[in-house]
């Protein structure tokens, strides 16, 4: 099960909620996607406005080499890291973004299980700007699908990366840091199930719910102890 954009389709936050207002040196992203292209800066998960540096916080895309595009922005300064490797079209790619400090080589992409490591020199600043899900401002949208998005607050190990890339759902892996969660499992697409009661907002265009489309998530792993 998945929500499939066309791109130019899209739900987005109409409010700043604290939830996904992550600041400092610890922020994980984690989501399935699909792309129905690539080469593209198709936007996957954004807090961040292009056109002024205070509304830049966080940005995942599907870069435009086709790769997993990570940005933050510290007080002065943009990070940016990008996955080694493309994403494969057409198939379902497991997409990461982690940052565990401002130390060298804790921040990073990745795609498959497989890290990408940068420097983010600069705890993450504070904005005002909203967060979108498949469209960057009034841009970028994705042509793909998605599933399984989670947000924790941590930064978590290598270990859960890969375990997130093999299957693992997102509410199995430190629940109580986990910021937000849309599984984009039924029809009301701006579901958080996180526990946080969070809301994406409204929903633009037309985005497709697809009831046999979904990555490899076994949802039916018991709950840690």
């Amino acid at each position: 099960m998945s929500y499939d954009f066309g791109g130019g389709d899209s739900y987005r936050a109409t409010t700043d909620f604290a939830a996904l207002d992550i600041t400092g040196s610890a922020l994980t992203i984690a989501v399935w996607v699909r792309p129905d292209r690539v080469n593209s800066g198709d936007a996957i998960l954004c807090k961040w406005n292009n056109d002024f540096t205070a509304q830049q916080q966080y940005r995942m895309r599907c870069g435009p080499s086709g790769n997993v595009q990570c940005l933050v922005r510290g007080s002065t300064t943009t990070y940016e890291v990008n996955s080694a490797a493309a994403a494969t079209i057409s198939v379902w790619n497991h997409f990461g973004l982690n940052l565990s400090g401002t130390g060298a080589n804790q921040f990073s992409a990745w795609l498959n299980g497989t890290q990408t490591t940068g420097t983010a020199s600069q705890a993450i600043q504070n904005t005002a700007e909203l967060a979108s899900i498949a469209i960057e401002g009034t841009g970028n949208q994705l042509d793909g699908s998605i599933a399984e998005l989670g947000v924790w607050n941590v930064s978590l190990t290598n270990d859960e990366m890969v375990s997130l890339a093999r299957g693992t759902p997102p509410p199995r892996i430190r629940r109580n840091s986990l910021a937000y969660y849309v599984p984009f499992n039924t029809s009301a697409a701006a579901l958080d199930l996180s526990g946080s009661k969070n809301t994406m907002g409204t929903v633009g265009g037309t985005p497709v719910f697809l009831e046999n489309n979904h990555p490899p998530v076994d949802r039916w792993m018991p709950m840690p102890s």
